[in-house]
């Protein structure tokens, strides 16, 4: 977002921005106390400490077509609040003018500023999401699962992301919140997460040297354009011969537990996957190609959300 951001607005409006951002990615989620100024100063303090454009009101890039006195006014404060490491009272109230100017900016140039919501506790999808640069707001549905009984595994696998989504969507005036649930089927049998040390032992014995189909569905809820799309992946997963011993010191570890499918290719059960066929992050929980694709439809680009 920085980046995009930084070849439209002026510096000083940028830093502000930034601050602002961080303010309601840091407070909104997390519901901390404080006032909006409190929490989003010692932001605006770091940001006049690194912008040297502002020690001039001359300086055109600085000003971002601010009123010169709004500009000599900062310009003033800025040694003040340097020295004494104190935020005046006239430039918290003088600041909330500055960022919404700011947003104005990119309002003119049509720069998407969204949250990316993950409407999911799993921490390797928030990994995923994070290594291509995302870093989403994590709000858990808590949906009971077991509302929804389906026996066709790419029915299940999208109408459980929906809803999902749909759950925590109330919660975000504007936002993109994703949902996600993953299965594997193997011989018409479907396997989500299993539920004891038995089942998960149960189920290896039939999935060693056999394969599987792990279907993920995802959907996308655009709270400002009130759009929805849903899509499911689908990889084929081979999995390894696998002695009984084997399979209860795997399940042992208490990975296959936490697990559609009972096992986790990026981590101990990757030892067990002979190979895939298809999308390999969608093995993980998340197709990261059909997240670019349904970005797209949506008319976002990947790199709108990047960090």
């Amino acid at each position: 977002m920085a980046n995009q951001l930084g070849s439209r607005l002026p510096q000083s409006l940028l830093f502000l921005y930034q601050a602002y951002y961080r303010y309601l990615r840091l407070s909104v989620p997390r519901q901390l106390g404080g006032s909006t100024t409190t929490t989003i100063f010692p932001y605006i303090r770091s940001a006049l400490k690194t912008l040297p454009l502002l020690s001039s009101p001359d300086s055109e890039d600085s000003t971002g077509g601010l009123p010169a006195r709004s500009v000599k006014f900062l310009c003033f404060y800025k040694q003040r609040v340097l020295r004494r490491g104190k935020i005046p009272v006239a430039l918290t109230q003088f600041a909330h003018s500055l960022i919404l100017h700011s947003f104005n900016y990119c309002y003119y140039f049509q720069i998407k500023m969204v949250s990316f919501i993950l409407a999911s506790a799993s921490p390797a999808r928030r990994r995923l999401l994070q290594m291509v640069g995302i870093e989403p707001i994590v709000r858990p549905s808590d949906f009971d699962e077991s509302q929804i009984q389906l026996s066709n595994p790419e029915e299940l696998v999208n109408t459980l992301a929906q809803c999902k989504a749909e759950t925590i969507a109330p919660e975000f005036n504007s936002g993109l919140i994703m949902g996600c649930d993953s299965v594997l089927a193997i011989d018409g049998n479907i396997y989500g997460k299993p539920a004891n040390e038995k089942q998960a032992c149960d189920r290896w014995q039939q999935m060693q040297g056999h394969f599987g189909d792990l279907y993920t569905g995802h959907v996308l809820i655009d709270t400002c354009n009130h759009q929805t799309l849903v899509k499911c992946q689908i990889t084929r997963v081979y999995f390894a011969p696998m002695s009984r011993d084997t399979i209860q010191a795997y399940v042992a570890t208490g990975e296959p537990l936490k697990c559609a499918g009972s096992f986790a290719l990026e981590g101990r059960g990757g030892l067990f996957v002979e190979k895939i066929e298809g999308c390999h992050s969608n093995v993980i929980g998340l197709s990261l190609p059909l997240l670019r694709q349904m970005l797209t439809e949506l008319g976002y680009k990947v790199t709108d959300f990047w960090q």
